[in-house]
């Protein structure tokens, strides 16, 4: 007898079972033989996976490689002592941005003096996404620096 075990809402989704979850169980009992997987072929954002993947033999299914990757979130098997604490965590991305940060791109906007040299810097981090990087994580730094974000936003999110 399968029991929805309390998981993490990890994303809100339109049309995700996590409300529906007791029902869905409920309906898997039903029918379900204990040698025989559950797979859910509309994974979406996981919450199946996650209330009652560690229970049983467990497939996600989706298209979108999000749900994958909240898929495997949920039905990863960690051991003690595998999550690292948060200043472990801290500490990575801390090194991650020290070592790709390029200063020519930070922007100290309390310095800015008009609208002007604020668009010039703006314009200045947009023409990043033409820059080879040498590092491996660029994606925000590369596609949204002078957009949404500042250069140096940009590197604590690829850090991360």
């Amino acid at each position: 007898m399968l029991t929805p075990q309390p998981f993490p809402s990890l994303i809100k989704y339109m049309g995700s079972k996590t409300k529906i979850i007791d029902f869905i169980v409920d309906g898997i009992n039903f029918v379900h033989q204990k040698d025989r997987a559950i797979l859910d072929l509309f994974a979406g954002s996981a919450s199946l996976a996650g209330a009652i993947g560690k229970q049983v033999n467990f497939v996600s299914n989706d298209i979108q490689e999000y749900s994958k990757v909240l898929s495997q979130t949920y039905l990863v098997n960690l051991r003690d002592g595998d999550i690292p604490d948060i200043d472990h965590i801290h500490q990575q991305v801390l090194n991650l941005v020290e070592a790709n940060v390029q200063k020519e791109y930070l922007v100290d906007y309390n310095k800015l003096n008009s609208i002007d040299d604020f668009n010039f810097l703006e314009e200045k981090q947009k023409k990043l996404i033409s820059k080879k990087f040498s590092y491996d994580y660029h994606l925000f730094a590369k596609n949204y620096s002078g957009t949404w974000w500042s250069y140096e936003q940009c590197l604590w999110i690829d850090a991360l």
